[in-house]
């Protein structure tokens, strides 16, 4: 049994990807039912073997995050024997983007206005843990840095963020960061 996504978190599935069920029988059986917390899905026989299966649920837009945390799999021998199988496993639909709250974005010379050598410190906070993120620095339509991993005060997932960019050259502007 495996019981995954194809996110490459496998354990989390967000919209357009797939929650992969995969199963083995130890006999022949007809085409099984197989519903994921209650959600319907896909199921199609792998390798044209009639004892390996597997069941599909692709996540859509408007679906609501939750845990699918049970499976349930009604299935039928080639007598007709019936019996259901009810099994657990944990993929997490997580469709909502995580909200990010400025906590504070200056200069160290305390003015709008940057110069060579002025350093630039943002520190903000998300709704949730998220990876190491891509932060780029602009001053007007000019992007003067884009962070990279070694940048940040942590490398590993976080709900809290720091980063102090030093600028090696004059731009005259407002600063501003997209994100």
């Amino acid at each position: 049994w495996s019981f995954k996504s194809d996110n490459c978190n496998p354990i989390f599935a967000t919209i357009n990807d797939t929650i992969i069920l995969s199963f083995t029988t130890n006999e022949d059986i007809v085409k099984p039912t197989v519903t994921f917390n209650d959600k319907e899905t896909d199921v199609s026989k792998l390798d044209n073997d009639p004892k390996t299966w597997e069941a599909i649920y692709r996540v859509l837009e408007g679906d609501e995050d939750e845990v699918l945390d049970e499976y349930t799999i009604i299935f039928r021998d080639i007598a007709g024997n019936e019996t259901t199988y009810n099994g657990g496993g944990m993929v997490t639909i997580d469709t909502t983007p995580p909200e990010v709250t400025i906590e504070f974005f200056k200069s160290d010379n305390g003015i709008q206005y940057v110069k060579k050598g002025n350093l630039i410190t943002l520190n903000f906070r998300t709704s949730e843990v998220i990876k190491v993120p891509e932060v780029s620095f602009y001053i007007d339509d000019a992007t003067i840095y884009t962070s990279v991993v070694s940048d940040w005060s942590q490398s590993t997932p976080s709900d809290e963020w720091e980063i102090t960019h030093e600028l090696v050259y004059d731009l005259p502007g407002y600063f501003g960061i997209n994100y």
